[in-house]
């Protein structure tokens, strides 16, 4: 599990290296958005994998 919260956090942190310096953050809103709601689905399913759930 620590794996792949870990996979996890580096798409995160590699999204966040595309958008420095945040100068054009309100152009790319919606991708972030989007992004960001992939990355919660994504943590929700490790950690119902994680329980034992199908």
């Amino acid at each position: 599990m620590t794996a792949l919260f870990t996979a996890l956090a580096a798409g995160i942190v590699e999204m966040a290296a595309h958008l420095w310096p945040f100068t054009d953050l309100a152009e790319n809103a919606g991708a972030v958005v989007i992004r960001l709601a992939v990355y919660a689905l994504v943590a929700v399913v490790i950690l119902r994998f994680a329980r034992g759930r199908q």
